[in-house]
């Protein structure tokens, strides 16, 4: 709903040590602006927006009381956080836009002056006439200037999202059908199991997992004028929502309760390239069994008897894993692990009366670079690049060093358990 103008001019014209900012991300020349204030609230409060550039605002078109942009994205306000700088054309464009009847907020105050050197005092007198012309609220009531940006968006009806309160992390998107794309996020350290309420009205709405594949239909029902979903969310899950007004898919999505877990103990056994296969009843870091150097994949397998718990659905619960995991019951594969939460789910139908459980583990590079930084081994043989260190503590000889490092802890060490899923009606 809502447009954020991204100062450019301001990044521009911030010192830096380089001759030339690279935007690739918001830098830290935006820390403790209203730039960097102006979205911190909109987010925490459930506002979606996109950020637009000096170019895209000479593009935006007006349709229907909105902005539209060259992609065809429809906005339906736009915000100026406060900048020292910002070119007369976008000002001059931002000025008629408001005039046409787009609403503009200018967020803790108007631009302070215009960018560039040329014909200073043409522009300068032209800057001054535009914000005199701004500043005048009584003749078109859709300029706000504020510093309580909630208040006057909560002026528009925009639509706001609850699921900061319950402490979920979203983005929404509307795709060209007109059906509303969400990415749920859950960085909670515990489980959101419940409703969410959708701030757009979607009589249904179809749920895909981007992890595993898994995708059907959710389970909605209207309350209060509003569409409340269904979901399941544990620590570091992500899900996708789209709604729709006749979706594809037909079958519903399936969520799952946990029931009473069984640990995997007993005899592992764990291969590491070169090394004779060692047998453990303790899943400790490789790093343990001298192995401190190696960055690479072993092999972790265990034989197990199938619960007596009925279940037509299991999930493998790895526990503590460094760093990846490919795991193949009965040498079946049944999926990769890559954290934050190590549990692959597959159907009964992958278990015998006895089983075999193998667990290929890779770790990162580190402990491998810091070996050969130790022994002065030479690997850094790259084309188009120095390899400076970002870091003072890890820079020997202007270069990347990391011989310093500690090894880093590798491996699967569990407890690895066999969890019953129980279908949620």
């Amino acid at each position: 709903d809502i447009l954020v103008y991204f100062p450019v001019c301001d990044a521009f014209s911030s010192r830096g040590s380089k001759t030339l900012t690279h935007i690739d991300a918001i830098g830290r020349e935006f820390d403790s602006t209203a730039f960097a204030r102006c979205a911190g609230t909109l987010i925490k409060n459930g506002y979606s927006f996109d950020f637009i550039s000096d170019r895209q605002i000479s593009e935006l078109q007006i349709k229907n009381g909105s902005v539209v942009t060259s992609g065809q994205g429809t906005y339906r306000a736009l915000v100026i956080p406060k900048c020292k700088y910002i070119p007369i054309e976008t000002l001059a464009r931002i000025d008629s836009l408001a005039a046409s009847g787009i609403r503009v907020i200018f967020f803790e105050g108007l631009p302070e002056s215009f960018a560039g050197f040329g014909e200073r005092d043409v522009r300068g007198q032209a800057f001054s006439t535009l914000i005199e012309r701004l500043k005048s609220n009584d003749r078109r009531r859709n300029i706000f200037v504020t510093n309580d940006i909630l208040r006057s968006l909560s002026t528009m009806e925009l639509r706001r999202e609850n699921f900061s309160a319950i402490g979920l992390e979203f983005i929404r998107k509307k795709d060209e059908r007109g059906n509303f794309l969400y990415l749920l996020v859950n960085r909670q350290a515990e489980t959101y199991d419940g409703l969410i309420s959708l701030a757009v009205r979607a009589r249904h709405v179809e749920i895909f997992d981007p992890m595993t594949g898994a995708y059907g239909r959710a389970q909605v029902r209207e309350r209060s004028g509003k569409s409340e979903v269904y979901v399941q969310l544990a620590p570091g899950q992500s899900l996708v929502l789209r709604t729709c007004v006749d979706c594809a898919v037909k079958d519903p999505f399936i969520f799952y309760r946990a029931g009473q877990s069984r640990e995997l103990a007993g005899n592992w056994r764990v291969t590491l390239p070169g090394r004779a296969t060692m047998q453990t009843d303790s899943l400790v870091s490789w790093t343990n069994w001298g192995a401190a150097a190696f960055s690479g994949s072993a092999v972790y397998e265990i034989d197990f008897n199938t619960p007596s718990v009925k279940a037509r659905r299991w999930a493998i619960d790895l526990g503590d894993v460094r760093e990846s995991a490919r795991v193949y019951v009965n040498e079946r594969f049944v999926g990769t692990a890559i954290g934050p939460r190590y549990r692959l789910e597959f159907p009964d139908t992958l278990l015998e009366d006895r089983n075999h459980l193998k667990v290929v583990v890779s770790n990162l590079m580190a402990n491998r670079i810091a070996d050969m930084d130790r022994k002065k081994i030479f690997w850094k043989k790259f084309y188009n690049i120095n390899f400076a260190a970002r870091l003072p503590e890890n820079r020997k000889d202007g270069l990347f060093n990391a011989s310093e490092w500690s090894p880093l802890e590798s491996g699967l060490m569990g407890p690895v358990r066999m969890v019953p899923l129980v279908p949620m009606r």
